[in-house]
């Protein structure tokens, strides 16, 4: 499989069972082919998503899932998958899939002691540009307000050094990652994991990409490796990691969103759609090798010339 603890790796069985993953080694995983993906048409949740790598995604999130949840809002007409995907837009997302309106305060970020909105004395503003309303219309809620407070308080999201958090700002993939990571507590589960294991819990694995030795150090590595873990990280080819730029896409996005749902066992990496995404003019299935990641072949996400931001239908 792929080496993301080199010369003193945990057996993945013990990975697999603190974690929840489900891990295939390389010798014995099935090479997903083409006439295992059978699935039904139907029409799409969006008008601008036909001809989308992220298509069949975008539709199993919108509701078309065994479950009929709606992880997205289908009420608007396009849903933009090439486009960068703002760092409120992706909050608001993740609040949804994490369902962290129901999950408990975090230590690191109390609410009692965030600052109070100057609009709105009674509440808590923890990011000094993200009032509870409308500066332009007091009358009217800030609709970023209630997903950061969210985000902030279960520890998700910390926000800038100067107190802000840039809701339509975009989020980029080391962004996403970090956020994703704390959300689900991947790093302290594991540092738990090793440091019961007598492994140093600052051992961390980019050896994976080819350009992982940049990241080594990086302020976003131990984020980056749990995430590979629990796979949840789409990746380019050929095998590199651009924590920056570009920005993470609305296709990409859902894409993240779906894994994540798999590793809390609310979807499957089985599911036929993670075998029927074709990169649009390159017969490459996008997500083909989800189960064998490490495979030399591997592709995930669509290269960067399929992130298309088209904003008219």
């Amino acid at each position: 499989m792929f080496r993301y603890l080199p010369g003193t790796s945990l057996p993945s069985s013990i990975l697999s069972l603190f974690l929840g993953i489900q891990f295939t080694p390389h010798a014995s995983a099935e090479q997903p082919v083409e006439d295992q993906a059978t699935l039904t048409e139907q029409a799409d949740s969006f008008d601008d998503i036909a001809t989308h790598w992220s298509r069949h995604i975008i539709n199993w999130l919108a509701g078309n899932n065994p479950a009929q949840t709606s992880y997205l809002d289908s009420s608007e007409q396009r849903f933009r998958p090439g486009c960068p995907i703002t760092r409120g837009e992706w909050i608001a997302l993740s609040v949804n899939i994490l369902d962290l309106p129901n999950r408990p305060d975090a230590a690191s970020n109390p609410v009692a002691n965030a600052p109070i909105c100057p609009d709105s004395p009674a509440w808590k503003c923890p990011f000094s540009d993200v009032p509870a309303t409308l500066t332009s219309d007091p009358s009217t809620p800030n609709p970023h307000y209630q997903t950061t407070l969210q985000a902030f308080r279960t520890g998700m999201i910390s926000g800038y050094p100067d107190g802000t958090f840039r809701p339509q700002q975009t989020i980029n993939y080391a962004e996403a990652v970090a956020s994703l990571a704390a959300g689900l507590n991947l790093v302290p589960q594991i540092d738990s994991l090793k440091q019961r294991s007598g492994e140093e819990p600052s051992i961390i694995g980019t050896d994976y990409f080819i350009n992982g030795r940049v990241m080594e150090n990086a302020w976003f590595a131990p984020a980056l490796h749990g995430s590979l873990l629990a796979n949840l990280v789409a990746l380019d080819w050929p095998l590199e990691f651009y924590p920056y730029r570009p920005p993470l896409s609305r296709g990409e996005a859902a894409v993240m969103m779906y894994l994540t749902l798999a590793y809390q066992g609310q979807a499957s990496l089985d599911d036929p759609i993670l075998r029927a995404e074709v990169v649009p003019h390159s017969g490459e299935y996008a997500l083909r090798h989800i189960r064998m990641a490490g495979d030399p072949s591997f592709s995930f996400g669509p290269p960067a010339v399929h992130r298309q931001c088209t904003e008219e239908l």
